[in-house]
């Protein structure tokens, strides 16, 4: 029998495969003023982990590739990846308009059974994902496990303790009664209906991402805390996995 954790992911993915929800995002987030600040931040990211041009990058949960995109053009080999399928004909269009399927190969993926090898990838982006993910603990064990030795997984999530995250919760618990906020060691799990099925995220609960890291050998190398706009605190940690050594 499936436990309440096993259901609910079911639901996720159900939902995740709704062009609806796609939908809602990009009128929500794919704004100037986020764009700006995802370009500032991936020159950021990308000129300070320093690998060099041909590196190969995974992007899960890529959606449109927007993200993959912007690591393309800065010398990445990317494989994207994302669960829903109707967002993955968006995103082969998307690279096609941008002449880049040479340098993107895009595919379906769930991020709790990668089927890359181990050890694959010099980069693992996770931008905005496992937030959208009930079991982060196995979504996380993933991403390190095709990361390489020595290379970097970048995590962006929303921080519980954020002031607009704390403003957030304040107004759906007055405002929006169809919201249920439980809050958990990982962090605040927020549930909802949209279009029939079942919607998941968490504000993350920032003391316990470390240690989550290091369960895997993977080290926090920097936590950058920054707000994009009046409708996102986004949280970039960049984590590089450590070579394990036999005593």
């Amino acid at each position: 029998m499936a436990g309440p954790s096993q259901n609910i992911s079911e639901q996720v993915k159900r939902q995740m495969n709704q062009p609806q929800i796609h939908d809602a995002w990009e009128r929500n987030y794919r704004s100037p003023e986020n764009e700006q600040f995802f370009e500032q931040a991936y020159g950021d990211f990308v000129r300070r982990i320093g690998q060099p041009p041909g590196s190969y990058a995974l992007d899960i949960g890529c959606g449109i590739c927007a993200n993959s995109i912007r690591l393309a053009r800065r010398g990445y080999i990317v494989s994207a990846a994302d669960y829903s399928e109707p967002i993955l004909v968006r995103a082969r269009e998307n690279v096609s308009r941008h002449n880049l399927s040479h340098r993107i190969t895009i595919g379906r993926e769930d991020i709790l059974n990668l089927s890359f090898p181990d050890d694959h990838f010099d980069l693992v982006l996770c931008w905005g994902v496992l937030m959208h993910i009930p079991d982060a603990e196995r979504a996380i064990s993933q991403l390190i496990r095709v990361a390489k030795p020595g290379g970097f997984i970048v995590l962006e999530e929303v921080n519980q303790n954020a002031p607009e995250a704390r403003m957030m919760r304040l107004v759906w618990s007055a405002l929006k009664k169809g919201i249920t906020v439980t809050k958990t060691p990982k962090g605040c799990e927020q549930t909802s209906r949209f279009e029939g099925e079942t919607l998941f995220w968490r504000q993350v609960n920032t003391a316990l991402l470390p240690a989550q890291l290091a369960r895997h050998s993977c080290s926090l190398d920097r936590r950058n805390t920054v707000a994009c706009s009046p409708r996102c605190t986004s949280m970039p940690q960049v984590s590089s996995r450590m070579k394990q050594s036999t005593v």
